[in-house]
């Protein structure tokens, strides 16, 4: 990425933007349809859903796990290119807790030899 330097008129355009509010989680939000806000709001739907799931299968067994996939998307920021490389980090650990989960909770830790 490369930064961008921009002149006094600006100033206006982002007055013009402000405007624009109103717009926002509309059909007319010229913002809303890029790459990265569709992946946001299709990563709030894959989260109530997992969260649905974990609540269903909730045991005191599976708490643990449930507490870690639920703090997964905390991990998840910035913008750009580092919020992509967040996310899919972000999407292997769940694939790993979630299969945990599945199984009943964490894997039990192997007893030292006496």
């Amino acid at each position: 990425p490369v930064k961008s330097e921009f002149g006094p008129w600006m100033l206006k355009a982002l007055r013009v933007l402000r405007r624009g509010k109103l717009l926002r989680g509309t059909p007319f939000d010229p913002f809303g349809w890029s790459t990265e806000r569709r992946a946001e709001r299709r990563a709030i739907r894959d989260y109530a859903k997992l969260m649905a799931e974990i609540m269903a299968g909730l045991t005191p067994a599976t708490a643990e796990t449930a507490i870690a996939l639920a703090r997964l998307p905390l991990r998840v920021r910035g913008f750009g290119h580092v919020k992509a490389a967040a996310a899919a980090r972000a999407a292997e650990e769940q694939a790993s807790l979630l299969a945990q989960f599945r199984a009943g909770g964490p894997a039990p830790m192997a007893q030292a030899a006496e």
